[in-house]
C-alpha cells in the first residue's frame, strides 16, 4: 500500500518528486535494488518473477518501476538528484530490455534442425526424427501455453513502460541505439532487431483482449514512435512489419477499448494520445514522413549515378 501511494504521489507533480528526493538521499538506489536486487543478479530474474506466486514481491516491483518512471518524467532540475537518477536509468535500461525483450516468458521454442555427419538424414530416420520432434514440440508448446496463462502482465507492463520512458529520453539517434544494442548480450544474436522483438510483443498481446494487454500494446507503440524518431539511419523491413502488426492489433483491440472508454470515469482516457488506434496512426504517419524524406534525400544521388 505504501509503495502504491508513493507511486501516485510521484506522478502528480515535480514538487512531489522534489519532496520524495529530499525525504531520502538513497531513494534511487533503494528503488533500483527493489527492481534489480543485485548488480550481478542471475539472468532471467525478472522473467521468473513474472511467473512467481508471490503477489507482495511482484507488487513491490511494480511500485518500484512506477516510482522510478514517474521521478524520471517529473523531475527536471539540473542537480545531483537528477544526475544520480539518470546514471541509474542508463544502467537499468539494458538489463530491463534483456529480460523483457530477449527472455520472453511466453516465447515458444523454435524447432531445432538436425543433420547427420553425411548431410541429410535417410528417409526412415527423418520420419522417426520428425515424429519425436512433433511429440517434443507438443510438450514444449503445452508448457509454453501454461506459462503464458500465468504471466503477470501488470508487472510486465510496468517494466515495459519504464523501459519505454528511459529509451525515449536516452536514445536519440541510431548511434545511441547501436551502443545500447552492444550492452544487451549475452542473448543478442546477429538477427536481433528492436523492431523485430517489439513485433513479437505485439503479436503475443494482440491475441488477448484484456486491459493489461491493451496497455502493453500502447507502450509498445510508444517505443515504436521512439524508434521512428531516431536521427540518422534507415527504416528497414522489420520496422515496416512491426507497423503492420500494430495496425492489426489496434483493430483487434478496438471493441475492448471502446467498452473501456464508455465505462471509464476518467475523461483523460478519451484523449487521442491515450487511444491505441490514435497512437498507431501517429506512428504510421511519422513512418510515412520519414520514408518520404529518405526518398527525397536519395533522389539526387540516384540522378548523379544515372548521369
Amino acid at each position: 500500500m505504501a509503495g502504491e501511494a508513493l507511486a501516485v504521489l510521484s506522478d502528480q507533480s515535480e514538487s512531489n518528486a522534489t519532496v520524495i528526493f529530499k525525504a531520502s538521499d538513497t531513494i534511487v538506489k533503494d528503488l533500483t535494488e527493489m527492481l534489480l536486487p543485485d548488480d550481478e543478479m542471475e539472468i532471467g530474474y525478472l522473467t521468473l518473477m513474472l511467473l512467481w506466486d508471490d503477489k507482495m514481491k511482484r507488487g513491490c516491483t511494480i511500485s518500484a518501476a512506477e516510482i522510478l518512471e514517474n521521478l524520471y518524467i517529473r523531475y527536471t532540475k539540473d542537480d545531483d538528484h537528477l544526475k544520480k537518477l539518470t546514471e541509474a536509468m542508463k544502467d537499468v535500461l539494458p538489463k530491463l530490455l534483456r529480460e523483457i525483450l530477449l527472455l520472453l516468458p511466453w516465447k515458444r521454442p523454435e524447432k531445432a534442425e538436425k543433420e547427420t555427419d553425411g548431410g541429410k538424414l535417410s528417409a526412415q530416420n527423418a520420419d522417426i526424427e520428425s515424429q519425436c520432434s512433433v511429440a517434443s514440440n507438443n510438450k514444449q508448446n503445452n508448457l509454453a501455453a501454461i506459462i503464458e496463462r500465468n504471466v503477470d502482465r501488470k508487472l510486465y507492463a510496468a517494466l515495459l513502460s519504464l523501459s519505454a520512458t528511459i529509451f525515449e529520453k536516452l536514445t536519440t539517434n541510431h548511434k545511441d541505439l547501436a551502443q545500447l544494442d552492444d550492452t544487451i548480450p549475452p542473448f543478442r544474436d546477429p538477427a536481433f532487431s528492436f523492431a523485430g522483438k517489439l513485433k513479437e510483443v505485439v503479436q503475443r498481446h494482440s491475441e488477448r483482449p484484456t486491459a493489461n494487454c491493451l496497455r502493453i500494446l500502447k507502450i509498445t507503440t510508444r517505443m515504436t514512435i521512439s524508434l521512428i524518431n531516431l536521427e540518422g539511419g534507415c527504416n528497414g523491413e522489420d520496422l515496416e512489419s512491426l507497423m503492420q502488426s500494430l495496425l492489426d492489433a489496434s483493430k483487434a483491440m478496438l471493441e475492448l477499448e471502446g467498452i473501456m472508454i464508455v465505462c471509464s470515469s476518467d475523461h483523460s482516457a478519451t484523449k487521442p494520445v491515450c487511444i491505441l488506434a490514435s497512437l498507431v496512426k501517429e506512428a504510421q504517419d511519422l513512418l510515412e514522413k520519414k520514408k518520404q524524406a529518405q526518398n527525397m534525400a536519395a533522389t539526387p544521388a540516384l540522378l548523379m549515378e544515372a548521369s
